[in-house]
């Protein structure tokens, strides 16, 4: 009878140990699988700028989503600090000098002098309407979702939506 117990307790233990193997190799497979579109993307972003000579180097890379998603390669263009923003169909839109506009900081502390922020979530420059922006993202004191976009060339007010 003690024989019985065990074996079963043995099974038992194998089925739950068996299944939460199962369980967490198949979360690990649908993550990576889900994240491959993006990073392929981004090698694909990087591979075109370089290419096609919009930067001779890329630093880091960002993807803006607003009206449309937009790909911001950062680096360099003949020793000199530069951004690309290229659309979906990796079709370039704008070329920026770095040196030519506020810089993410500065953006983010504009951002800090006039609202009371919690968390900056992030901060990315994108481009509409022929203007480009930092879009700055952050919470407010009461936990409230902010969106704020300053214009690259000079730091004005572009668009404020708050307390979401």
């Amino acid at each position: 009878m003690e024989k019985v117990k065990n074996s079963t307790w043995q099974w038992v233990r194998f089925i739950i140990v068996f299944f939460t193997i199962l369980v967490i190799s198949l979360t690990a497979l649908i993550l990576f699988q889900a994240t491959r579109p993006f990073a392929d993307a981004d090698k694909k972003a990087e591979t075109v700028a370089l290419k096609e000579e919009y930067l001779s180097s890329v630093e880091r890379m960002e993807t803006y989503n607003g009206n449309d998603i937009q790909y911001v390669l950062y680096g360099k263009k003949k020793d000199e600090k530069s951004a690309v923003i290229l659309d979906e169909s990796l079709v370039k839109l704008k070329t920026i000098q770095m040196s030519k506009g506020i810089s993410r900081q500065q953006a983010i502390d504009t951002v800090q002098k006039e609202f009371p922020v919690k968390k900056v979530i992030h901060a990315k420059l994108g481009y509409e309407e022929d203007h480009v922006f930092w879009e700055v993202v952050f919470k407010g004191e009461n936990d409230t979702l902010n969106y704020v976009y300053l214009l690259f060339e000079d730091g004005k007010w572009w668009k404020r939506i708050l307390n979401l």
